[in-house]
């Protein structure tokens, strides 16, 4: 029952934004465990703990990390343009000064 009422808060977070917008206002652990039990939600932090920690888990047994290459690494990080007196790092999304 518990671990249902997790996954249903999750589906609820993702589609309900006022209610995910009322539990990024509160200031405390408190006035958020407040929130979800009004809600109707009843589990404990490990439970959500467990639940969280299964839906991060890879898919398969044998599931390993492997390095990223030249090209998911220049998409990740961007790279680094020496055109000028003062590089310019160019992440995906804009660029930055660096400064040396």
């Amino acid at each position: 029952m518990s671990i249902e009422a997790v996954q249903n808060f999750y589906q609820r977070l993702a589609s309900d934004p006022v209610f995910y917008s009322e539990l990024q206002q509160s200031k405390t652990k408190d006035d958020c465990r407040a929130i979800v039990r009004a809600a109707g939600y009843d589990f404990t932090p490990t439970e959500l703990t467990d639940y969280t920690a299964a839906l991060l888990e890879p898919k398969t047994a044998k599931a390993e990390l492997n390095p990223l290459g030249e090209r998911e690494l220049a998409a990740v990080v961007g790279g680094a343009i020496a055109l000028t007196v003062s590089p310019t790092v160019m992440p995906p999304y804009g660029h930055v000064p660096l400064r040396f």
